[in-house]
């Protein structure tokens, strides 16, 4: 199945209709006609406020055979022999792998590009238009090659109206041999340069001190404040320190924040006391996934480790974060010989916080989700429908010395909080009504 907490939100018609690549009037018509999944926020705008997950458009898109449109394409999805078709593969095998893939460029209601797609190969970056047309090419200045993965692309609206096109790659030296090298370029619609970043960074952490080169893991645009705010996160090349670079439109660096551990997700939720940028991946330091919830107009800071252990940085930003949350492994994932688990997903709306922790291999949808108030409150713990199957998998393997029917995990154990006033505590889910817990 395809858990909500790893679909995509689109908030519009205008996006539900980017997304499909088809104009507004054409996805409104699918809605009514041939029942479209599109959800209505109820009191909102009477109704006409609408969304839709992009895991269950791709369900309903593959189920049905829909007449051709406006533009001769059947169903939103290219044809065979179409250029997109490969593209589209692309996408489908990265993802499967558990790799980052190019975001497509945006496309107007009419079908022209407005912000081309990013595709980039050897030493190139290739800007694609609606047509599958190079719009401009750009040549690495050092004559190095693009690596196939973590190539991501995002659009960033600057408040005068104009555009800029993000893009983070990992490049390397194939001659030379030498190791992968993570990118961040700022381009013009039109294919102007505006700015390039490569991280340089030395972190000392007890008697060891881990130096470039820093390797792309995400890539996000956030909307902090009614700020256009870039999120970039690098992981060192070989080990498990990693950092959060936050950025502005001219790729000034705002704030940083060091993790003992790699940062795989961004999300910012919304609250009366600001701002709050989550970022979620990996805790080393106790071999779990985590959530760390920062102060989006202070980021300076690195994750909370014991004094003087090998995970303490000791030349990182002097702040802490607001709070650090540390995820319990399933009986799932230490059955299954994995070291850690894995924070693969945020989602932060108005109603509160939904992190998806992934307990099985990459690219499974082995996962725990756990539900947060707006306040961090731990509202309800529920694994994804495959995790009782996996676990009596395991079972008959013999990896797993109890049954899934009276397993202690029905009743999750306790979540890891941090905070700078009161340290680590235990956090539960609060009472009340439980969602259901998977099915059998």
């Amino acid at each position: 199945m395809t858990l909500e907490g790893q679909s995509r939100r689109l908030r519009s018609w205008k996006q539900i209709a980017r997304y499909l690549d088809r104009n507004v009037r054409t996805v409104m018509r699918w809605e009514k006609t041939y029942g479209m999944p599109v959800h209505r926020i109820p009191g909102e705008n009477k109704g006409r406020s609408v969304f839709a997950l992009t895991g269950e458009l791709d369900a309903w898109i593959m189920e049905r055979d829909l007449p051709e449109d406006d533009s001769g394409a059947p169903s939103g999805f290219p044809q065979a022999g179409d250029p997109r078709a490969i593209a589209a593969l692309v996408v489908i095998l990265l993802a499967v792998a558990g790799a980052t893939i190019v975001v497509s460029g945006r496309i107007d209601d009419e079908g022209i590009a407005v912000i081309p797609r990013l595709e980039a190969t050897n030493g190139h970056i290739v800007a694609k238009g609606a047509s599958d047309e190079v719009a401009w090419d750009f040549e690495q200045p050092e004559g190095r090659d693009f690596t196939p993965n973590m190539q991501v692309q995002q659009t960033l609206r600057l408040p005068n109206g104009d555009e800029l096109v993000l893009f983070s790659s990992n490049t390397r030296d194939g001659q030379l041999g030498l190791a992968d090298r993570g990118e961040l370029f700022a381009f013009s619609p039109a294919g102007e340069l505006r700015w390039r970043m490569i991280r340089e960074d030395s972190y000392r952490f007890a008697a060891q001190t881990f130096s470039p080169p820093w390797v792309s893991r995400s890539l996000m645009v956030h909307d902090v404040g009614g700020q256009p705010t870039i999120a970039w996160t690098v992981h060192h090349y070989t080990w498990w320190p990693s950092t959060l670079f936050i950025l502005n439109e001219e790729g000034g660096l705002e704030g940083r924040f060091v993790n003992s551990g790699w940062l795989n997700r961004t999300a910012v939720s919304k609250s009366p006391d600001g701002d709050r940028l989550l970022a979620g991946g990996i805790s080393n330091s106790r071999s779990g996934a985590m959530l760390a919830v920062l102060d989006a107009k202070a980021i300076d800071g690195s994750s909370p480790e014991e004094p003087g252990s090998e995970f303490e940085c000791q030349n990182c930003p002097g702040g802490n974060p607001l709070r650090y949350l540390v995820f319990p492994r399933s009986h799932v994932n230490i059955a299954s010989g994995l070291p850690y688990n894995e924070t693969v997903d945020i989602q932060a709306t108005g109603a509160g916080i939904s992190v998806s922790v992934r307990e099985g291999l990459a690219g499974s949808d082995i996962a725990w989700v756990y539900d947060f108030s707006t306040e961090f409150e731990l509202r309800h713990v529920t694994p994804s429908d495959s995790y009782w199957p996996a676990h009596q998998m395991l079972e008959l393997e013999g990896k797993i010395d109890h049954p899934a029917e009276s397993c202690l995990q029905r009743l999750p154990p306790p979540v890891r909080s941090w905070t700078p006033e009161g340290g680590w505590t235990d956090v539960v889910p609060a009472p009340g009504p439980r969602k259901a817990v998977g099915r059998m």
